[in-house]
């Protein structure tokens, strides 16, 4: 999981590490990447604009 988030300049998200995983071979559900990129500190990046 890690190595997929710095790999894409620690820009990607739960939804897209989630489907970076199954080419390593890891299956995780989607509360358990959520919960250890939460517990590591690791956050996406969301590229959209604020409606504000």
């Amino acid at each position: 999981m890690r190595e997929a988030f710095v790999a894409n300049d620690e820009t990607y998200g739960m939804r897209r590490i989630r489907a970076a995983l199954p080419e390593a071979g890891a299956v995780v559900s989607r509360k358990r990447i959520a919960r250890l990129m939460r517990q590591r500190h690791m956050c996406g990046v969301s590229r959209r604009r604020s409606a504000w």
